[in-house]
């Protein structure tokens, strides 16, 4: 366990010297996570909210139908 640590802190320590790596890392993790938030809302909003068409009720549908003995 210690040497993932010092690894991490390896890492840390490159990241702080190389400036343009460690800014171009941030942009693209942000760009991900914006994008999968607007994915996630846009699927949200489309196929899990209520439809705004009301629907008949499963009752209705069988309103008219012979009965069958």
């Amino acid at each position: 366990m210690l040497s993932f640590f010092n690894k991490a802190l390896v890492a840390c320590g490159e990241l702080r010297e190389s400036h343009r790596f460690a800014t171009a890392m941030l942009v693209i993790l942000a760009t991900g996570i914006v994008a999968a938030m607007v994915i996630f809302g846009l699927l949200e909003g489309v196929l899990l909210r209520e439809l705004l068409i009301p629907l008949p009720r499963w009752t209705d549908l069988f309103a008219g139908a012979p009965i069958a003995v």
